[in-house]
């Protein structure tokens, strides 16, 4: 009969190393994200380019698009991506021409695709959703100091909404969030994140607009405006775990220890990128556009 204390005590230190793991990492990408967003400019755009493709990647990978298939719409992708991002930064381009491009890189991927339009439209989708992670950071930081702070409140809500959900959920437990999508997650992990990363994005907005002088929202139009963020981004979480779960895959990828692939990093992000941009156009002052 095997004991079940050394295989405990086993899953206990693996469970630890991956969670160190998960620390570095997100350590190291949080210093790179804080770094490129205080020079703004092409430092900060590329960052985003190349996140993008990466995500774009990863979606194609997930979604089942394989061998030289992938690698010419990765490429295509890319090109459209640099497009963006170069247009967004600074160009001069109008909401025609955007379409021009997109509607363009579409018509490529399709007709690689032309044996399924199924996976064509996943792939198109892919993109959409890419651009997203490109154009919405990237509109949102500009070349001003609203926008230097607003995007160092959009990390402060994802990036303690996601901490909070972590560990609350970890330490707390109890009934499911949604099992069928995400087996882990919880009812106190999602509450837990929502209320640290609305607590964080507030706190880093409200000193953020007094020391640099700068406003778009005060008092409880920045908490909502903050709840709001953090709500969104658990839910751009869950939607790349259903995702995940319809093509029966745990993780989008590899490539950040502790973390899974860059998809899996960002899905919180590219959520939240939009729904700040949205919010932000609509109903804030101080506009930075």
């Amino acid at each position: 009969m095997t004991d079940p204390i050394p295989q405990t005590h086993s899953e206990t230190k693996n469970s630890n190393l991956e969670l160190i793991r998960r620390v570095i990492s997100g350590f190291v990408l949080a210093i790179v994200a804080l770094v490129a967003d205080y020079l703004g400019g092409v430092f900060f755009s590329g960052l985003w380019v190349v996140a993008a493709a990466l995500v774009l990647r990863e979606w194609l990978a997930l979604v089942g698009v394989d061998g030289a298939k992938r690698e010419y719409i990765f490429v295509i992708g890319s090109f459209v991506l640099a497009i963006f991002g170069y247009f967004s930064s600074g160009g001069n381009i109008s909401l025609e021409e955007y379409f021009y491009v997109l509607v363009a890189g579409f018509c490529f991927i399709l007709i690689l695709n032309y044996r399924s339009i199924i996976l064509g439209l996943w792939s198109c989708a892919g993109l959409c959703y890419s651009l997203v992670l490109v154009v919405s950071p990237i509109f949102l930081r500009g070349d001003s100091t609203e926008g230097f702070l607003l995007v160092l409140w959009l990390f402060a809500v994802v990036w303690f909404a996601d901490i909070g959900a972590f560990f609350v959920g970890r330490k707390i437990g109890g009934p499911k969030l949604w099992p069928a999508v995400s087996p882990k997650k919880t009812w106190s992990g999602f509450i837990g994140g929502v209320l640290l990363g609305a607590s964080a994005g507030f706190g880093v907005a409200f000193v953020g607009q007094e020391f640099l002088s700068v406003s778009w929202f005060q008092g409880t139009e920045l908490l909502l405006f903050s709840l709001g963020c953090a709500l969104i981004s658990q839910a751009g979480d869950l939607f790349e775990s259903a995702l995940k779960r319809r093509f029966h895959r745990k993780d989008s990828g590899q490539l950040i220890p502790g973390h899974g692939g860059i998809m899996d990093r960002l899905d919180s992000f590219v959520a939240a990128s939009f729904y700040a941009l949205v919010v932000i156009n609509a109903f804030g002052s101080g506009n930075p556009f």
